[in-house]
C-alpha cells in the first residue's frame, strides 16, 4: 500500500493497520505527500503556503512529515486525521509542529505559535532552548512565544487539525514561523548553504522537542532524541554512496602518487654521495580527472532528503573533488598547494611536539639499532596469520601481497601491500601487523558490512584519526617503541621542511645531518614527502595520536571508531546513525583490544598522557 493515492475516504484501513502494527507509510496527496518512516507521536508539516518562500525540505530529517498545499483538500485532512487518530491510538498522545516562512519586512526573528495553555509547556521550552544552541540566523535573536486561543496556522491558511479532532487525539499543535533569511531578500532566489544550516539546525531541535513530548505525554520509549531520525533511507541517498566510493577507488591515491623505482633511486642518490637529488618515477593516470569530476558532480544531492547524509556527501565530494586535482597536478608545483589543502603542513605546535619527541626518544633512526629485521615474505606470512584469525570471526575477502613496486607496508583497499624491499625490525613486527591489519583492515571490512560503503573507503579527512587509531594499537600491544616516535616526529619536520620550499637534498640533510637520522631512513621520510611534489600527509600520523589521546583522556569511546574509517569529528554523527537504526553493530572487533596489557594501558591513557609520556615506556 506504500505510495497509494487517496480516496474520498482518506488513508484506506489496512494501511491504518499496518501503522498500528509498527509500518511505516508513504501516501501521495493531492499536492503533497505523507511520510511516515516509522510510527512516532509526532509529524512535522510544512504547507506550501501562497505569497511566501516555500521551504518544504526543512520536514526532509523528520521521521514523519506532511507537503501540503495551502488548503488540503477533504481527503488529504480525512488521511492526516486518521492517521493522527492511529498514532495517538499507540501511544496516547501526538504532537504537530508546521513551519513557515515569515513575512520578508518583519523583524528577523523566529517565532513560536502556540495555544495559549501549552506557551510554557516542557516541550516548548525544550524547544526554545534547542533552538538557541543552533549556530544558523535563529539563534542570532531569542525565540518569541506566541499564544492564541486559535490552533497555530500559516496566516491566511485554515487551521490543520481541527479542535475535534485535537481533542479526540490528544494532539498538541506548535506552529514554528521561520524568518525568511534563508532567501535573497532583493531576488527572491533561494540561499542554499543557509537553507541547508536552517535544515539540520531546525531537524535537531524539533528532535530534541519530541523526546521532551514523548517522555512527558506519551508511552513512546526512547532513549536518544538522536534516535528520532528517520531510518528508511532513500534510493538517492545509496546512489550517491556508491558512485563516490567507486570514484575514490577508482582513485587509489597512494598508489598513483607514490614512485615506483624507490630502490633504484635511493641506489643512485646513495652513489651521489647524497649530492644529486633523485629522480622519482610515477605510474601512469589511469582516469580522466575531467571524467571522474564531471561523473562526481552529476550525483544528485538534493533528493537524498537527510540533512545529516547530505552534509556529509557534500564534504566527502569537496574532498575527492581535491583528490582529483592532486593526481592532476602530480610532479608539478601545484602539487605541494593542492595536498596543503587536503593535508595541511603542521603547525608551529605540532613542530614543537616533533622536536620534543626527537629531543626525548633515547633511540635514533639508526638501521643498526636493532639486531634482528625479518623480509617481506615472513612478514606477509604473519601478516596473513592474523587475518586468518578474524576470518574465523566474519568473511573477509581481503588478501596480502608482496610487490616490488612498491616501497614499505600499506593497506590499499582492503588489501595488504607488502614491498618486496621492506625490512621490518622483529620488535616491531606485531605492533606493525596490529597497525596495519588490526586497524587499517578491521576497519574496511567493518565498514563494508554498513549499508553506507563510505565508511569502507573513509569518511571526509579520515586519515588522521585512522592513523592515530593505527598507532595506538602499536603502543596498546607494546610495540610502539622510542624509535618509532621519533620517526614519527621526523615526519612531521620533513613535511614542515617542504611545506616551507625546501628542495628534497635540504629536507635529508635536516633529517641525516641536523638530527641523526640514518642515511636510508632520511632518504626514506624525505622520498614520502616529496614524491610528486611535496604530499604533506605524513603530519598526521603525530597530529591524529595526540588528538586521540585528548579524546581518551576526555572519555571518549573507542567503539564508534571501529565501526568503519571516520575522523574524530564524525563520531556524534555515527552515534546518531546508530542510534537511528541506519547502521548496524561492526561484525570484527580489533584483536589488538585483547591483549593482555591493552587494558591496563587504556585505563593509564585515561587518566591522561601526552605522546611525550609514552616515549619512557617505548625506551624500556
Amino acid at each position: 500500500m506504500r505510495g497509494s493515492r487517496l480516496d474520498e475516504r482518506g488513508v484506506d484501513d489496512d494501511v491504518l493497520a499496518r501503522l498500528r502494527s509498527g509500518h511505516g507509510l508513504t501516501q501521495q496527496l493531492d499536492g503533497g505527500r505523507l511520510y511516515i518512516d516509522r510510527p512516532m507521536p509526532f509529524v512535522a508539516v510544512s504547507r506550501m503556503v501562497s505569497r511566501r518562500p516555500r521551504f518544504e525540505e526543512v520536514v526532509y530529517g523528520q521521521g514523519s512529515y506532511l507537503i501540503a498545499p495551502e488548503e488540503p483538500t477533504a481527503p488529504a485532512r480525512a488521511t492526516f486525521a486518521n492517521v493522527l487518530g492511529a498514532l495517538a491510538d499507540l501511544f496516547g498522545a501526538v504532537l504537530v509542529v508546521e513551519l513557515w516562512a515569515g513575512d520578508a519586512g518583519a523583524e528577523p526573528r523566529l517565532r513560536i505559535h502556540v495555544s495559549t495553555d501549552d506557551e510554557e509547556s516542557p516541550t516548548v521550552t525544550a524547544l526554545i532552548n534547542a533552538l538557541a544552541e543552533t549556530d544558523s540566523g535563529p539563534s542570532l535573536m531569542p525565540a518569541q512565544i506566541i499564544g492564541s486561543d486559535h490552533a497555530p496556522a500559516p496566516p491566511g491558511a485554515p487551521a490543520l487539525v481541527s479542535p475535534e479532532i485535537a481533542r479526540k487525539t490528544a494532539c498538541t499543535v506548535i506552529g514554528v514561523e521561520i524568518p525568511p533569511i534563508f532567501v535573497d531578500p532583493e531576488t527572491g532566489n533561494r540561499l542554499p548553504v543557509v537553507s541547508r544550516a536552517l535544515q539540520r539546525d531546525l531537524t535537531t531541535a524539533l528532535h530534541r522537542a519530541l523526546f521532551e513530548f514523548a517522555i512527558v505525554q506519551t508511552s513512546f520509549e526512547v532513549k536518544d532524541f538522536r534516535a528520532l531520525g528517520r531510518r528508511d533511507l532513500l534510493e538517492a541517498a545509496y546512489v550517491a554512496d556508491e558512485r563516490f566510493v567507486e570514484i575514490a577507488e577508482e582513485l587509489d591515491l597512494l598508489f598513483m602518487v607514490t614512485p615506483v623505482n624507490s630502490e633504484e633511486a635511493w641506489a643512485e642518490f646513495d652513489d651521489s654521495g647524497f649530492a644529486r637529488p633523485p629522480n622519482f618515477r610515477y605510474r601512469p593516470l589511469r582516469s580522466d580527472p575531467d571524467v571522474l569530476r564531471r561523473s562526481l558532480y552529476d550525483v544528485d544531492l538534493d533528493a537524498v532528503e537527510d540533512p545529516t547524509l547530505t552534509a556529509l556527501f557534500r564534504e566527502k565530494r569537496r574532498e575527492i573533488d581535491r583528490c582529483i586535482t592532486l593526481l592532476e597536478d602530480r610532479d608539478t608545483n601545484q602539487f605541494l598547494l593542492s595536498s596543503l589543502q587536503l593535508y595541511g603542513g603542521g603547525d608551529e605546535e605540532l613542530e614543537e611536539l616533533a622536536t620534543s619527541l626527537l629531543n626525548a626518544s633515547s633511540a635514533r633512526h639508526d638501521e643498526d639499532g636493532t639486531s634482528a629485521f625479518i623480509g617481506a615474505d615472513v612478514f606477509a606470512r604473519r601478516a596473513t596469520d592474523e587475518l586468518d584469525a578474524y576470518r574465523r570471526v566474519s568473511a573477509i575477502d581481503c588478501t596480502v601481497e608482496v610487490r616490488d613496486d612498491y616501497p614499505g607496508v600499506v593497506v590499499s583497499n582492503g588489501n595488504l601491500v607488502v614491498g618486496a624491499a621492506a625490512m621490518i625490525p622483529e620488535e616491531r613486527c606485531d605492533a606493525l601487523v596490529q597497525h596495519e591489519i588490526g586497524t587499517h583492515v578491521v576497519t574496511h571490512v567493518n565498514g563494508a558490512a554498513q549499508p553506507l560503503r563510505q565508511l569502507q573507503v573513509g569518511l571526509p579527512g579520515y586519515e588522521e584519526t585512522q592513523e592515530g587509531l593505527a598507532i595506538l594499537a602499536e603502543y596498546l600491544v607494546g610495540g610502539l617503541t622510542a624509535g618509532r616516535l621519533a620517526t614519527i616526529a621526523a615526519r612531521v619536520l620533513a613535511v614542515r621542511s617542504v611545506a616551507a620550499g625546501a628542495e628534497f637534498i635540504e629536507t635529508f640533510r635536516l633529517l641525516h645531518t641536523d638530527w641523526d637520522v640514518a642515511p636510508r631512513a632520511a632518504f626514506g621520510i624525505s622520498m614520502r614527502v616529496h614524491r610528486s611534489g611535496g604530499l604533506t600527509k605524513d603530519a598526521i600520523y603525530l597530529r591524529g595520536l595526540a588528538a586521540l589521546l585528548s579524546y581518551i583522556a576526555a572519555g571518549g569511546d573507542l567503539e564508534p571508531l571501529f565501526v568503519g574509517k571516520l575522523a574524530l569529528e564524525h563520531v556524534p554523527m555515527i552515534e546518531e546513525l546508530t542510534l537511528r537504526g541506519v547502521l548496524g553493530q561492526p561484525p570484527l572487533r580489533p584483536r589488538w583490544l585483547a591483549h593482555p596489557e591493552a587494558d591496563q594501558r587504556l585505563t593509564s591513557l585515561r587518566r591522561g598522557r601526552s605522546v611525550i609520556d609514552l616515549v619512557e615506556e617505548g625506551s624500556r
